[in-house]
Formats: C-alpha cells, sequence, structure tokens
C-alpha cells in the first residue's frame, strides 16, 4: 500500500509532506518494496508512522504513592 501526499511526522516533531509505503503492515525504504500498489490520498492528513492505539492507555489511570 502506497499512502500518499501525508503530513508524515519526523523525529524532530515538525511534519514533511510525503509517501509512505507500507508491504505486509511495516513501512519499506521505496516503492519497489511493495506488492499491493493501492494507493491511499492523505493530503492534508497527518500521518503518525509507528503510533499504535493512542486512546487506548492506562496513563490517565490512579497511581499509588
Amino acid at each position: 500500500m502506497i499512502i500518499k501526499n501525508g503530513k508524515v511526522f519526523q523525529e524532530d516533531g515538525s511534519y514533511k509532506v510525503a509517501d509512505l509505503y507500507v508491504e505486509n503492515g511495516r513501512i519499506v525504504a521505496s516503492a519497489d518494496e511493495v506488492t499491493d500498489k493501492t494507493q491511499l490520498d492523505a493530503s492534508g492528513l497527518k500521518v503518525l508512522p509507528g503510533l499504535v492505539a493512542v486512546s487506548y492507555t492506562h496513563l490517565t489511570l490512579p497511581t499509588i504513592a
């Protein structure tokens, strides 16, 4: 799968418009490594690679001091 034109989150906290290539659930370096050439247009959308289940965390649970 190819995710096109998304605002991809960078290590420094900024966003860069770029394409993302996904093969077997993993991000790969180039379109040459992708067998499923399905393209998703992510124009104007933020893409956060590696971020999983953001809404499901235990960070809001009270802690015992």
